[in-house]
């Protein structure tokens, strides 16, 4: 069997670094921008956990559009073309709520592409290759990741920290545009037969899905108890003293790490147990999550967040392979999509509680709290059975 990866991969690869070059580039800002207009840690969650769980909810509903209609590229497109022409509207915002609503917004074209694209992604690939299919893909994702932000800090570092994020923020508009336009142009479709739909209300197709996937679901909805938006991440490595033009190069080298992560990650997720990895890159992020909690200096903000890179490396595309070998081609983006919205829901509901522990209680207890989840969701997964690959 030819070990060369489709041409899909590479492209809806290419969608991804384009679009992460211009979305993050803004991530890393939002939180300074956000205590520049007035607004808290709390509101840090809001924004953050709904706008997840707006993108994890809408995932149900275009994954099983996908499936209904049997293709994927017109909705992949056009949610890559929301967030593209949403983003360099936070250069107009002069409240909270205005960063909010172009957010969401943001993360509402993600909701309404990710199922689409990662069903079109296992779809194109075979079962020996996924692993290492969804792991380029997110290495080119954290490749965008990475450059946008070293971008942003060369300019702050050229003209000084004032340097206004607004003209940042408009410069995005570039990448978004060339995502549409490479998606346009260079995304194969592959056509699968659509499911059959069963007499009575729509939600009785879903029993079609298989029962280790809705197993593996659960203990992923545990996890994400206590995973909370990176962005308190970036909040606190500003509290204990990293300068603020540092916070893109920050950043950039998580990104950097996950991105060389990723690959070699996919690629083992194809010669071992997957189940193996998750286990690894859960316990990597209790493990830094618990140090994020006492950490006092920059110099060891900076180690724990190079160490927290390996968690997304060894997760990232190995969950999402799991995916796509339960569940059939008829049925993929609906998994997805399920999966989308477990994910999101449970990153709503960490987000929230973190931002309200952190105002009350203080950062200790509320990245502590997200470690603990992490420890109990690992030792849920080890108990449960899985595929072999």
């Amino acid at each position: 069997m030819s070990r060369r990866l489709p041409r899909n991969v590479w492209v809806l690869g290419g969608l991804s670094f384009l679009t992460d070059l211009g979305g993050e580039a803004v991530f890393p800002l939002l939180p300074v921008f956000l205590m520049s207009l007035g607004a808290g840690p709390a509101y840090l969650g809001l924004l953050e956990g709904v706008a997840d769980a707006l993108s994890s909810v809408l995932g149900v509903f275009s994954g099983r559009h996908s499936d209904r209609r049997g293709r994927r590229k017109g909705l992949t497109v056009f949610g890559y073309a929301v967030a593209g022409m949403v983003r360099p509207l936070l250069a107009f915002a002069t409240v909270p709520w205005h960063v909010l609503a172009v957010r969401w917004t943001d993360r509402v074209g993600k909701g309404i592409r990710n199922a689409p694209r990662d069903a079109l992604l296992a779809d194109s690939t075979p079962p020996s290759l996924r692993g290492t299919a969804f792991g380029v893909q997110k290495a080119m994702d954290h490749l965008g990741a990475t450059l946008g932000p070293l971008l942003i800090w060369w300019l702050m570092s050229e003209t000084g920290p004032g340097l206004p994020m607004r003209s940042i923020f408009l410069w995005v508009a570039v990448p978004g545009t060339l995502t549409v336009l490479v998606g346009l142009w260079g995304i194969r479709e592959v056509p699968v037969a659509a499911p059959p739909r069963p007499d009575g209300p729509h939600w009785r197709e879903f029993r079609a899905l298989p029962l280790p996937f809705w197993r593996y679901l659960g203990v992923v909805g545990l996890f994400g108890l206590g995973l909370s938006s990176d962005a308190f991440l970036l909040r606190r490595a500003v509290e204990v003293g990293v300068p603020q033009v540092q916070i893109p190069l920050m950043w950039a080298a998580f990104s950097a790490l996950k991105a060389l992560c990723a690959w070699p990650a996919g690629i083992l997720a194809d010669r071992w147990p997957r189940k193996r990895l998750l286990l690894a890159g859960w316990g990597v992020y209790a493990l830094t999550y618990a140090a994020f909690s006492q950490v006092d200096s920059p110099a060891w903000m900076w180690g724990i967040f190079v160490t927290y890179a390996l968690f997304s490396g060894l997760t990232e595309g190995t969950e999402k392979a799991l995916v796509a070998d339960m569940v059939g081609p008829g049925l993929r983006a609906t998994a997805f999509g399920f999966f989308q919205t477990v994910t999101g829901v449970s990153t709503l509901l960490a987000s929230l509680a973190c931002g309200i522990l952190w105002t009350e209680a203080g950062p200790q207890v509320a990245l502590g709290t997200a470690a603990v989840c992490a420890l109990l969701a690992t030792a849920a997964l080890a108990r449960l059975k899985l595929p072999a690959r």
